[in-house]
């Protein structure tokens, strides 16, 4: 009866370390899995020497590559006159009161982008909650008379 017992403990215990340290199903854990499509817009206000920008533009943003934490996106914005799609990498980082963050920045656009003026190098943030993200957008160069910005909500389609 204790042999028996003890296989049942045994048993019991890897059975509750398998739990502890199995991998959560993706779409639970993370709300960025690869090939998910977020719709919203951009608002875009400022200054730029050279361009005057829509003060909204519509905007997707699209997970293109995951490894672990880090991530690739495109994010195409469009507008009257306006249809470019910028190429993202960032990180989702998960913070002490178990929201979400997103941090990304724009490395390059794709394909001909249809926009007289666009910047690069752009630093975004965000908050993601369940099927939305909602976050912030900065690039300021002083010495080039550039310092423009916004904010952006996105919803997951």
């Amino acid at each position: 009866m204790s042999i028996q017992l003890s296989t049942h403990r045994l048993a019991f215990f890897a059975l509750i370390l398998a739990a502890l340290g199995a991998e959560p199903a993706l779409k639970d854990e993370d709300p960025l899995p690869v090939d998910s499509t977020w719709k919203g817009k951009f608002t875009q206000m400022g200054k730029h020497p050279e361009a005057t920008f829509v003060p909204e533009v519509q905007a997707t943003l699209t997970v293109t590559k995951r490894d672990g934490d880090d991530i690739e996106i495109e994010l195409r914005e469009t507008a009257d006159g306006l249809d470019i799609t910028f190429l993202c990498r960032g990180r989702i980082s998960r913070n002490a009161d178990s929201s979400l963050s997103l941090e990304f920045k724009s490395y390059g656009v794709k394909a001909n982008p249809l926009a007289a003026v666009y910047l690069t190098d752009v630093p975004y943030s965000a908050k993601i909650a369940g099927d939305t993200i909602k976050g912030t957008w900065k690039y300021v160069e002083k010495d080039q008379g550039i310092d423009v910005g916004g904010d952006y909500a996105l919803t997951r389609e």
